[in-house]
């Protein structure tokens, strides 16, 4: 049995290229609650590291990265 992680807002960046994902990232993160999760879509293959070491500076947790669908597909929980 797999839990679905409720996903608060989805940020489609496919097709932008470092350092768009992150900053649209973290615009995007600013309008949810702690606790909440962003979905980001990408095809920047730097934005895999980009995202997760954007995410652990600004003190938000990566749950999740999947590549499975021909992109990359990351979810990030807003810290606090």
């Amino acid at each position: 049995m797999t839990v679905e992680t409720q996903v608060h807002k989805v940020l489609d960046v496919r097709g932008q290229f470092c350092p768009g994902p992150v900053l649209a990232a973290r615009q995007g993160i600013d309008g949810l609650a702690e606790g909440q999760v962003l979905a980001i879509l990408a095809t920047d293959p730097a934005a895999e590291a980009d995202l997760q070491a954007w995410a652990k500076w600004a003190g938000h947790r990566v749950l999740s990265i999947d590549k499975s669908e021909g992109y990359l597909r990351v979810l990030v929980r807003k810290g606090g």
